[in-house]
């Protein structure tokens, strides 16, 4: 052990005081030439071209953007009263469509005490009443809505989470992502920004096919999307990314270590920031930026089959009224988890590093179900793409239930992702990557006790290298979805249940329907 001088300058003085620990000045030096061992420390970050959602995250707009989320999420809007909504529907140039409305309710009753009045007529003018309030409360009454007190704690307390786990960005971010990427139109050169997989395009249909091999190889896709639980699958050709990197550590990417030869301490790992460069008359630490654009695939899973296995594994979601989305309790649920030291989110994870010390909840879950499976998907598509592990990246929205796979890189686009998908298309199976990502003997793993008791992580399935991986390796468990286990922070005990086997039971339900439905 040595002190490492710059510490013990800080540190020293706080030593009388009992401020202080001599264990935090000691450190273990290690040569740059004993280790190839390198853990950048930066962020990355989606870029977009406009900030209509993104706007809505800065403190001076926390109002509006809980109007955004009780929409995005469907809570019932507010009481308005009939003055309120002409002004909001005048303000929005539909002053004749509210007098019209006014007019057909305030007529209503008089036609029910005359007699001699079809009951279908009176029937249909209601739903029409309905029809138009429900159009205006999903369009000009939106943003009118009432937040819970949940959703209102997450937008005043966001500030204090991190970013990357932040649930209240990732809905704004999502929403962007929607309207740009996912319904963007067409690019410079003609090709779709995005392609639905069950439908695809010419540059996504395999050469040499016949109109009925394509129809059956789309079929084959949808079914297999199914089987995984999937209610979108899409293939994004224009995804812009932003990597920065401001600091870097030798030993540990965590903030500590914890050394045999110290008698099992942890000891800190200190932080380089990167050589101070000259900025004109001063010198500051650079933060090296990487934009880059590339392909990638966006996956949302299907909310019915999600709260299917919550319930199936016995994990409770917050209450909510009728037809509030699931994600919006998510949202109230994290609000709720960030008070707790023993629960939050904080930068390192390392609340989720302990074993067998976390209750059931249904965000830590529902990040690890959809972190597990992008891995899956990243594991899959490196072997058939030609592309390493490190050459992925990966971004989580966990209130929408969605996640992206893309390939990250400074080199041209070679469009690899795209050949691959391409390439691997066939009317037998549809894809082999989807057709991969069913077959559970893709989930097996080399080191299969040993992975099971560390629950069901390890290099030899699910982990990618540290700096391509959006946690550092942490909440992943194959057991969220092939069953066999349970994370090594789940303190309940029982094997879950795997999603997999959820999102089969839907799809052959849904087979089923469809079959007596032909037959009937």
């Amino acid at each position: 052990m040595q002190r490492d001088t710059r510490t013990l300058e800080l540190l020293g003085p706080l030593i009388a005081q009992n401020q202080a620990l001599i264990a935090e000045i000691n450190m273990e030096p290690v040569s740059y030439r004993a280790s190839a061992a390198y853990y950048p420390h930066g962020d990355r970050l989606l870029v977009f071209d406009e900030d209509r959602y993104l706007s809505l995250l800065g403190t001076a707009q926390t109002a509006q953007l809980e109007g955004f989320l009780a929409t995005t999420y469907g809570y019932p809007p507010t009481r308005l009263d009939d003055a309120e909504k002409g002004r909001l529907l005048r303000a929005a140039g539909r002053g004749d469509q509210w007098d019209n409305h006014v007019r057909i309710r305030d007529m209503i009753p008089m036609l029910e005490a005359t007699p001699n009045i079809p009951q279908e007529y009176l029937n249909a003018q209601r739903e029409e009443l309905s029809r138009r309030e429900e159009e205006w409360n999903a369009s000009v009454f939106a943003g009118h809505q009432q937040a819970t007190p949940g959703i209102a704690r997450a937008c005043r307390e966001r500030q204090g989470y991190v970013r990357r786990f932040d649930p209240v960005r990732m809905a704004a971010e999502h929403a962007t992502l929607v309207d740009e990427k996912l319904r963007g139109g067409q690019m410079s050169d003609g090709k779709e920004v995005s392609v639905d997989v069950t439908i695809l395009d010419d540059f996504l249909i395999p050469d040499g096919l016949t109109q009925p091999e394509i129809d059956r190889m789309r079929s084959e896709v949808s079914r297999r999307c199914g089987l995984l639980g999937l209610a979108e699958m899409r293939l994004i050709r224009d995804i812009k990314v932003c990597e920065y990197s401001f600091a870097y550590t030798r030993t540990s990417a965590s903030p500590t270590v914890t050394r045999d030869k110290a008698g099992n301490a942890e000891m800190p790992v200190r932080l380089r920031l990167f050589d101070r460069v000259q900025v004109g008359d001063a010198a500051r630490h650079p933060v090296l930026c990487l934009l880059q654009s590339n392909e990638g695939f966006y996956l949302r899973l299907d909310e019915a089959a999600v709260l299917d296995w919550l319930a199936t594994n016995g994990i409770p979601t917050t209450a909510a009224l009728a037809n509030v989305r699931l994600g919006g309790r998510l949202i109230e649920e994290f609000a709720a988890m960030d008070s707790d030291p023993s629960l939050r989110f904080s930068r390192f994870l390392d609340e989720y590093r302990r074993e067998h010390a976390i209750p059931r909840l249904a965000y830590p879950y529902i990040y690890t179900l959809l972190h597990t499976m992008a891995h899956h998907l990243i594991g899959v598509s490196a072997s058939m793409s030609g592309l390493d592990l490190g050459s992925f990246g990966e971004h989580i929205f966990v209130p929408d239930l969605a996640f992206l796979v893309y390939r990250r890189g400074m080199t041209m686009d070679l469009g690899n992702l795209s050949s691959m998908w391409r390439d691997r298309g066939d009317p037998l199976y549809g894809n082999e990557v989807l057709d991969r990502m069913v077959n559970p003997i893709s989930l097996r793993c080399g080191s299969e006790s040993v992975c099971n008791h560390r629950g069901g992580a390890c290099p030899d399935c699910i982990l990618i290298p540290e700096s391509a991986c959006i946690t550092r390796n942490e909440l992943l468990s194959r057991s969220t979805l092939i069953g066999r286990g349970a994370p090594r922070w789940d303190a309940a005990g029982p094997s879950l249940t795997g999603y997999y086997e959820i999102a089969a039971r839907h799809a052959n339900a849904r087979a089923a329907e469809h079959t007596a439905a032909g037959s009937t």
